[in-house]
């Protein structure tokens, strides 16, 4: 499964997490739509993302982040992409 980042424009600092395709987009709430208009912006495999922000995305299905794009790590470190993959096997 791939994710996607998008930034809203309407507030920088607002960043929105969700899977990756039009129709994953269209089923987030209404309420969370309106907080855009949004710009794409990351991409990449949910297995890399942090485990906190991989559990509220499998959970909810989206997840918001608030911060300047330059503090934003989504992301684990190079290096634990493998740990984790190896402790899945």
């Amino acid at each position: 499964m791939r994710y996607k980042v998008c930034r809203s424009n309407k507030d920088k600092q607002l960043h929105l997490i969700s899977a990756e395709g039009s129709e994953a987009f269209e089923a987030l709430p209404v309420a969370i739509r309106n907080l855009g208009p949004w710009t794409g912006s990351k991409e990449g495999e949910v297995v890399h993302l942090r485990l906190p922000l991989r559990s509220l995305l499998i959970d909810q299905g989206f997840v918001i982040v608030h911060t300047h794009v330059s503090k934003l790590k989504i992301e684990n470190p190079i290096g634990a992409h493998v740990t984790a993959l190896m402790g899945a096997m």
